[in-house]
């Protein structure tokens, strides 16, 4: 562990929430995905994505991981 976050390779990240919001509709072409993480506890993550495509924001998603010590 360090400054109290768990960084062990055996930790095992779940899933306890996951919100996608549609922004807009895509067309072919290139797409731009950033990731970004908000908040990082002992045991819980929260992190943020968007999908963009020609400066648009196209989806938003946050998610937060519970973190299973093993």
């Amino acid at each position: 562990m360090q400054g109290g976050q768990s960084t062990g390779e055996d930790d095992v990240p779940a899933t306890s929430q996951l919100t996608v919001t549609y922004l807009h509709a895509g067309a072919p072409g290139h797409l731009v995905v950033t990731g970004r993480v908000v908040t990082q506890g002992e045991h819980l993550t929260v992190c943020e994505a968007d999908v963009e495509q020609d400066g648009r924001t196209l989806v938003h998603a946050v998610a937060t991981f519970a973190v299973l010590l093993h």
